[in-house]
């Protein structure tokens, strides 16, 4: 199966993964399999095991006979409740409804019989009576949160105010309950006007702030919402001093976004004593870069922290159990491999003192290849330019004209993600660099999916397919720069383990 939104529960110290879901090409498995939720479980966030699928939709005319959407699952005294959207083929699904499933066992599921326990309030929501434009009755993506201020739950959902134009209506609606089952209004808790759809939140308290994420892009008739104009889709967050909001965006409110149809549907989970994010890494379909979107696989955990007052999703120490051995040795990095340059390629003044390499180039840009492959890998060094316009590390080289490079372009203050040697960009994102500072620059290699992350922040997440393979290197662009603490590890990456 491939994969689309995903949602978290941790119980015990095993997490379990609920997840909307798709057949994967040559499956064997049925449609209506493919409509349900999927199930996994795991204890690292690395290693998932698959179970049987949780919930499936129901039969014509039981109203959610379509495939099931997103929800989300929380534990009360030993009762796993796993709430999901309804959908029903007999008005095309537009009306959606918040349901419910328990289980005693963590893995055979109970529809509810009093199926629907949330629709929107007509007071102040679109309703099936009183629906939006096109007939659309949003209600989805619950996420639920037990109140710290009592004994009862909180939950947040993405509905539809009553307005002249769409992205006025937009709204995260706040829900109480205290026994998961019956639910009453308390009203929207973020509204905006910039976004047609806000989904998929997901609300959690970390460093004195209540957070709350979502999922935003350009697909329904807004733009620029993002404070880099390339920027179409992602996922941003809101914050406020109380559960209840209301809560505000921020500038430079970023978790994850990308020029394209790239890494969508975080949703978190606290583990461990922190808390990490998962996000699911989109395909193309018919596995070109031209493909359209496509359903995925999970991402591995990054962890949320407050890095200069900003929520961020960070480098998680959690992958380093899934590194190989240290490929970069002392008599590795004098071994230039001259074979790996396009014609006309300047070769540059590079030099090797005390482990770190040093490149120079006045007029163009020079590769220093290295020896170094793996199919999926961990690549980072420490960057210092110190007078030009980029440096960066190159990866997935072929033959001296294929391959890709993440690139710290100085002169634009971008962070880029392109292929060699055009450097036709894939994504970028928009950063602040000053010559004569030192910056990590990480790239994380899934195969077709990549990360790239800048002083252990995530900013790019992207899939791309012509280049899988080949040799790495660094690059100098009409710049002075040093490379430190060179290091290149093979990443281990396994299919979750099915049971059946």
């Amino acid at each position: 199966m491939k994969i689309w939104d995903t949602w978290y529960l941790n119980h015990h110290g095993e997490v379990h993964a609920f997840y909307m879901q798709g057949l994967a090409p040559h499956s064997h498995r049925s449609a209506r399999e493919a409509g349900g939720i999927g199930h996994a479980v795991s204890r690292n966030l690395l290693d998932w095991k698959e179970l049987p699928v949780a919930l499936l939709p129901g039969e014509a005319g039981s109203g959610e006979d379509l495939n099931i959407f997103t929800g989300c699952a929380t534990e009360k005294d030993g009762v796993l409740y796993l709430y999901y959207t309804q959908r029903a083929s007999e008005d095309e699904g537009r009306t959606q409804r918040i349901a419910l499933a328990t289980s005693r066992d963590f893995l055979h599921f109970e529809k509810y019989a009093g199926n629907p326990v949330i629709t929107p309030d007509p007071s102040f929501l679109c309703t099936q009576e009183a629906p939006a434009r096109y007939g659309i009755v949003d209600c989805r993506d619950l996420v639920v949160v037990q109140d710290p201020q009592g004994s009862g739950y909180v939950g947040f959902y993405a509905s539809r105010r009553p307005s002249e134009e769409m992205p006025e209506g937009a709204v995260i609606v706040a829900v109480r309950s205290q026994d998961l089952i019956h639910w009453e209004h308390i009203g929207p808790v973020f509204t905006t006007t910039r976004h047609t759809i806000i989904e998929v939140p997901d609300v959690f308290f970390l460093e004195g702030r209540w957070y709350m994420t979502l999922l935003v892009n350009n697909d329904y008739g807004s733009r620029d919402l993002f404070q880099e104009q390339e920027l179409v889709g992602g996922t941003i967050y809101a914050v406020s001093d109380s559960l209840l909001g209301p809560y505000a965006e921020e500038p430079d409110n970023i978790i994850l976004a990308s020029r394209r149809y790239n890494g969508i549907t975080c949703r978190s989970v606290a583990w461990m004593d922190r808390r990490y994010v998962l996000y699911v890494m989109t395909e193309r379909a018919g596995g070109i870069d031209s493909g359209g979107p496509d359903l995925g696989r999970l991402s591995s955990p990054k962890e949320y922290r407050v890095v200069d007052g900003k929520l961020r999703a960070v480098y998680a120490d959690l992958l380093e159990e899934k590194l190989g051995p240290e490929q970069v040795t002392p008599p590795l990095l004098s071994q230039r491999q001259d074979g790996f340059r396009v014609l006309y390629e300047t070769p540059g003044r590079w030099t090797l003192a005390q482990g770190a390499v040093t490149g120079q180039v006045r007029t163009c840009w020079s590769r220093y290849q290295l020896p170094l492959e793996a199919a999926t890998f961990c690549f980072q060094a420490r960057i210092r330019l110190t007078w030009g316009a980029a440096a960066g590390l190159v990866f997935c080289q072929r033959d001296g004209y294929s391959g890709y490079g993440a690139i710290l372009d100085f002169k634009w203050q971008k962070l880029l993600f392109c292929t060699m040697p055009r450097m036709e960009t894939v994504d970028c994102r928009a950063v602040s660099l000053t010559p004569g500072q030192t910056y990590h620059l990480r790239v994380m290699c899934y195969g077709i999916h990549y990360e790239v992350y800048l002083d252990d922040i995530l900013l790019i997440q992207c899939v791309s397919y012509p280049f899988q393979g080949g040799s790495a290197g660094l690059l100098a662009d009409r710049a002075n720069a040093t490379f430190e603490g060179i290091s290149f590890r093979s990443l281990e990456v396994e299919e979750a383990e099915r049971t059946d």
